[in-house]
This record gives structure tokens, C-alpha cells and sequence, in this order.
């Protein structure tokens, strides 16, 4: 379901490139993946694009401290 998910989101920015809230969704796909690089990047993405959004900025934080810890833990 998550890489269907994906699929749908990166259709839907193709055809609105500044829709923050997919960038956003696309985010979280990748988290529930485990590819953090690519979650923190949509985040980054969806912040660029409406920077007066916390949401993505929070979850892109969690996931960097996320990703941290299993580099060092």
C-alpha cells in the first residue's frame, strides 16, 4: 500500500508541483520504508515550498533523530 501510495503522490506533484502536503505524504511513505534520506528530502521539499507548515518540519526532525540513533546505536 505505501509504494501505491507513493505512486499516486508522485503523479499528483507532477501535475501540481507546488502541492506541499504530497511532497509531505511522500515524506512519510518513505519513513514507513525505513528510507530516511528520501522522507527528510520530501520533508525538506514540502517546507520550501510552505514554510509556515510545522508539520513536515517536525516530522522531519524525528526522523533525522531517527536515523541518527541507528547510525550510532
Amino acid at each position: 500500500q505505501t509504494r501505491m501510495a507513493l505512486n499516486y503522490l508522485k503523479q499528483a506533484v507532477v501535475i501540481a508541483p507546488r502541492y506541499s502536503k504530497a511532497y509531505f505524504e511522500m515524506g512519510n511513505c518513505f519513513a514507513r520504508l525505513g528510507r530516511y534520506t528520501d522522507a527528510i528530502e520530501k520533508y525538506q521539499r514540502a517546507i520550501y515550498i510552505n514554510p509556515a507548515d510545522s508539520e513536515p518540519r517536525e516530522k522531519r526532525d524525528q526522523i533525522a533523530l531517527l536515523q541518527n540513533t541507528e547510525k550510532t546505536g
